[in-house]
């Protein structure tokens, strides 16, 4: 995820899946296995949170040599994830494509339409940015897909994350900037709503991240779009806060990066004084964000 209004901040995303795994690790009525690959993926995934992508990529290695030996084809989906966002926080984004495309194929074999979901929207995320226009009007296609999908199966976290992907690739959307800039605004408010339905503070916040980057690139473009209220400041204060309360510190870093950044151009000296702050809070919380703060 990046600030657009500042390129350089960008920080590792994740399925936010922990509290079930949590759940599984500790099943007693599970087999050994069973609650060790879970616990791989915790691990994983509280990696990826820190920033730690090594470290994230060897445990769901881990986590998902074990789903493959147990025939756990929603924990081989889900692992596969966190992999996928571990080579995109690295971009390594086509050595992710053509990962996405072999177990895409399987999944399908296999008709699993919730599994093939979740490729579909790994494979939108992965050509978002990056990786050409030609490949992000691909993504396009893969995140509505992805996203019909999720819609019949009632799934709303998944149906806010394809929302969030579309977002994002709407960011970077040639043509009328009014009509882009418009679509990301409504795909994040929609998010919103359905990250908030279902107490996910985390997904919540990253949807408010969103509806602040699409009113930010609406008025760097001078485009006119319907803005939400409180404009751009109150979702990226918001995000913060949600980020806050979720315990999601690198990502609250990440915002409050981007909230400076955004200032630059409309009051420099809030812009260096919010700089300051966020380049602490960083080093505090020990995140990559740091750099982006100092420039």
């Amino acid at each position: 995820m990046a600030s657009d209004g500042g390129e350089r901040a960008a920080t590792a995303t994740s399925d936010n899946l922990g509290e079930s795994y949590s759940a599984r690790s500790k099943d007693k009525s599970l087999s050994p296995k069973e609650r060790e690959a879970a616990l791989y993926f915790i691990t994983a995934e509280n990696h990826l949170h820190e920033e730690q992508a090594d470290l994230s990529l060897q445990n769901a290695e881990e986590a998902l040599t074990r789903f493959r030996q147990l025939g756990d084809e929603v924990g081989v989906i889900d692992t596969m994830r966190i992999i996928i966002h571990v080579y995109i926080f690295k971009d390594r984004r086509k050595e992710a494509n053509k990962m996405v495309k072999d177990e895409l194929q399987r999944i399908r074999d296999g008709k699993d339409s919730r599994g093939e979901g979740k490729m579909l929207l790994s494979l939108a995320e992965v050509n978002t940015e990056r990786r050409g226009y030609k490949n992000r009007e691909d993504a396009k296609s893969y995140a509505m897909e992805a996203l019909e999908i999720f819609r019949k199966e009632g799934d709303r976290k998944f149906q806010a994350y394809s929302l969030i992907c579309l977002l994002n690739i709407n960011m970077k959307w040639r043509g009328d900037k009014s009509v882009s800039c418009q679509a990301a605004l409504d795909a994040a408010l929609e998010a919103r709503s359905l990250m908030k339905a279902i107490g996910d503070r985390r997904g919540e916040a990253l949807a408010c991240h969103g509806i602040a980057v699409s009113q930010i690139r609406a008025e760097v473009n001078g485009a006119v779009i319907r803005g939400s209220p409180g404009g751009w400041e109150a979702a990226a204060d918001e995000s913060v806060q949600l980020f806050r309360e979720a315990k999601q510190h690198k990502m609250e870093a990440f915002e409050k990066v981007c909230i400076a950044q955004w200032n630059l151009g409309r009051n420099p000296r809030k812009a260096r004084r919010l700089a300051q702050e966020a380049m602490q809070f960083c080093q505090e919380k020990k995140s990559r964000q740091e750099s982006a703060a100092l420039g």
